[in-house]
């Protein structure tokens, strides 16, 4: 079963989630701690630029009268799609469009005031006075950059020194707005972008390997699991991790060991048992066609029901003696080239099939990598039952096809088909769908199973599938090579 979310992009996803974490408390902390202002995260280019177009628009307006500064900021505004204004440190705007600032913008002017600039009203000393007032701070130019919620948007400040007749309020501040941080020109998003692809990027190159390690292991260990629920108990996962995941490894292939030897005991079991009912089994045949010559008419009817009976044991007792014999047995099994062809060929003539029952659709010189007496038993047995049990509801199809790098070959015939849930136990031994219990199908429900064991000694796979709109089909994957 595919996961609907790997664990892998889930441990990505919780990387860039704690990345970002980190960098929204990074950022949170140098806000609080250092007073560095969100445009820090783009770069030093982005105050720069707003403080160098400060000194641009200021000295535009010092150029002009006050009368004209309202259109001069409106024409800033328009080329760099930001809103211009004018204030004085102590909250009285200047120019640009009317506007209430938040009361975090005024204390912010408020911090921008000149050192020792006068407050009250009244005719300045003279230009020379507050130029020798404001040059100290040139070379230490007041900045700040906040974002408010109320009106919502980005805010930056920066003194600006305008010669006018008379000054108060600690001096002039350009605010200028930002309605997004990313339709201005003013912001520079390289520096962010990089920053933000580097710091991915090394988390990738620098968790990729445990990521890896972690994915790899459980792909492993489920690819195991998986083999080993299907029957393949010899499968075993590499213990050399020495973490949690080495201990469920060390776990499971002790759990496929158990399971390994207490399967081959029971179908050891199975062929011993098999093996000492053929002696008795034959005695009574011996026996019995002793009594088959002495019976009279009277008791004849007796005797070919016994008959009967004793030919379905010891057909049960075959199907158990070959079942155990090649599930014991895969390992020592010799694999080579088959023409499949002439297997299904020789299947049918001795089975005494009707041609007009069976299409055969398999190439010429078509082969496979298997045991010939495995797979004619195992083709032998899907024939037989596709013909008991869906023989008159029209032709069966045998198929042989290349795919990727296996041989799929498929029984298909156009019978009712099975529940869902019986497909996969069909295989089982001595599991028999409830319908065919009757003394009209027969069986002993060996003869998947034996089917399902000659084709894993082969090293391959066997599963049911129903067919639409009905029908059956059962497919038979085989290596291509050995």
């Amino acid at each position: 079963m595919k996961p609907r979310y790997p664990l892998f992009l889930k441990v990505l996803f919780w990387l860039f989630l704690n990345i970002l974490i980190i960098g929204i408390g990074l950022l949170i902390i140098l806000n609080v701690q250092y007073q560095t202002g969100i445009e820090s995260l783009f770069g030093g280019k982005t105050s720069r630029r707003i403080q160098e177009l400060s000194q641009i628009i200021g000295k535009d307006l010092n150029s002009r009268s006050q009368s004209e500064w309202d259109n001069i900021l409106k024409n800033y505004s328009q080329i760099y799609e930001v809103q211009f204004f004018v204030f004085r440190c102590n909250g009285t705007q200047i120019a640009g469009d009317k506007i209430v600032l938040p009361a975090d913008i005024v204390s912010k002017l408020a911090s921008l005031r000149v050192p020792g600039l006068m407050q009250g009203r009244g005719p300045p000393p003279g230009k020379g006075y507050w130029r020798s007032m404001l040059q100290p701070d040139r070379t230490e130019t007041k900045y700040f950059f906040i974002h408010s919620t109320e009106p919502k948007g980005y805010w930056a400040g920066v003194r600006i020194n305008i010669d006018r007749d008379s000054t108060v309020g600690g001096g002039d501040v350009l605010v200028a707005k930002f309605d997004s941080l990313f339709k201005s020109s003013l912001f520079d998003l390289k520096p962010l972008l990089f920053a933000v692809g580097a710091a991915i990027l090394f988390s990738a190159l620098f968790w990729l390997p445990l990521i890896k390690s972690f994915t790899g292991s459980i792909r492993e260990i489920t690819l195991a699991t998986e083999k080993i629920s299907n029957g393949n108990f010899s499968q075993r996962i590499n213990e050399k991790r020495k973490d949690e995941l080495g201990i469920l490894a060390v776990s499971i292939n002790q759990l496929a060991a158990q399971l390994e030897r207490f399967v081959k005991g029971q179908r050891r079991f199975l062929g011993d048992t098999a093996h000492e009912l053929c002696s008795p089994i034959a005695r009574i045949e011996m026996a019995l066609g002793i009594l088959e010559q002495r019976a009279d008419n009277k008791n004849e009817q007796y005797v070919k029901d016994i008959r009967e009976d004793l030919n379905v044991m010891s057909g049960l007792i075959k199907e158990l003696l070959y079942f155990s014999k090649t599930s014991l047995q895969e390992t020592k099994i010799e694999l080579q080239k088959v023409e499949l062809k002439k297997i299904v060929e020789r299947i049918l003539t001795r089975e005494g099939v009707d041609n007009s029952l069976i299409k055969i659709n398999i190439p010429d010189g078509f082969t496979v990598i298997a045991n010939p007496e495995l797979i004619d038993r195992a083709i032998a047995n899907l024939i037989r039952n596709s013909i008991r049990y869906a023989g008159k509801d029209g032709a069966i199809e045998v198929s042989a096809v290349y795919e990727s790098n296996q041989s799929i070959i498929t029984v298909a015939d156009n019978g009712p088909g099975l529940p869902e849930g019986e497909l996969e136990k069909i295989f089982e031994p001595f599991y028999r769908v409830e319908a065919s219990h009757s003394r009209e199908y027969g069986g002993a429900g060996l003869g998947l199973a034996i089917t399902k064991a000659s084709v894993e000694a082969c090293r391959g796979t066997v599963r049911a599938i129903n067919r639409k709109p009905h029908g059956l089909l059962v497919e038979i994957h085989l290596p291509t090579q050995r």
